[in-house]
């Protein structure tokens, strides 16, 4: 068995690690995203006190639990899971909070509230089944992330 000496056994490495490293980077360079960026409003001083203070933090999350269809060649997809909020009590009503929608989404099944009083926070949990239909979803220039928009009720 021959020895073969360290310097021919790192350049070797530092040879792929430095392909690799371009190759991240070029892919990289070359995300072009087609998305429209969201309108964001600055909120002033002035527009604090129309809402009557600031506004109260309220954790969202979601857990996906079973895709029951997910197709690439349709761009859709349907899952089941569990949408949670975590807030202080007070924060907002439940009858806000259950008009949760998914934008590009319908929900096709949701669940009554499961509630949790956890130190000081509120914690509420729906299950819920919803279809994603999409015309180019996924593709490599679409960012991911959905909006949780809650609407007042009617």
């Amino acid at each position: 068995m021959q020895n073969v000496s360290p310097l021919f056994q790192v350049v070797p490495i530092l040879i792929s690690l430095i392909a690799i490293a371009i190759a991240l980077y070029w892919r990289l360079a070359q995300f072009r995203p087609t998305d429209k960026k969201p309108t964001i409003l600055p909120i002033t001083p002035s527009k604090l006190k129309e809402f009557g203070g600031a506004p109260k933090t309220i954790k969202v999350g979601l857990f996906v639990n079973q895709f029951q269809r997910f197709d690439m060649t349709a761009n859709d997809f349907t899952f089941s899971g569990i949408v949670w909020f975590e807030f202080e009590q007070g924060a907002i009503a439940l009858d806000t909070l259950k008009n949760f929608r998914f934008e590009k989404a319908e929900i096709l099944k949701k669940s009554v509230a499961d509630t949790y009083i956890t130190e000081d926070k509120l914690l509420v949990k729906y299950h819920v089944r919803a279809k994603f239909t999409s015309g180019r979803w996924p593709s490599r220039r679409r960012r991911s992330g959905s909006i949780i928009p809650v609407s007042p009720p009617a």
